[in-house]
């Protein structure tokens, strides 16, 4: 695992540069926001009670037309200091979870893969709940049959 003080900011869409990350030290790795947002995004929406990320439909569509960022990339905002990152994520979640064990679950999930997935530490995770979303009878038997 890299060292984090070879973790730094460096362009505006990469989160962090890891100076020579390899035992042989064969180069830097560069990890771009988009990379992170995924693995964010795929862990949130594992966690049983998340529907999805949150947006304005209107400009969401209006963004996909003129290829912007992707909805979860808009609904996840990230943040480094040279030791960690620290994000606030916007979520719905299905009606009748209980949010704060959502939530808690969330930064649990979210923590680890982002740990494990670019070896930088998550230092803090704000979670805003936009609303709520009804849970279909398809979504109803997957989780029974789990």
């Amino acid at each position: 695992m890299a060292e984090m003080n070879n973790v730094k900011k460096v362009a505006t869409e990469a989160v962090a540069v890891m100076a020579n990350p390899s035992p042989a030290g064969a180069g830097d790795l560069i990890i771009h926001e988009g990379a992170v947002a995924t693995i964010i995004k795929r862990a949130a929406l594992s966690v049983k009670g998340v529907s999805r990320f949150a947006g304005s439909s209107f400009v969401d569509n209006i963004a996909e037309i003129v290829r912007s960022k992707k909805i979860q990339d808009r609904s996840i905002a990230l943040r480094l200091s040279s030791t960690a990152i620290s994000m606030d994520l916007s979520l719905y979640a299905f009606w009748g979870a209980t949010l704060p064990q959502v939530a808690s679950e969330v930064k649990s999930v979210v923590s680890q893969a982002v740990l494990d997935m670019t070896g930088i530490p998550v230092d803090k995770i704000n979670i805003n709940f936009r609303g709520m979303d009804e849970e279909t009878a398809q979504e109803t038997e997957q989780g029974e049959q789990e």
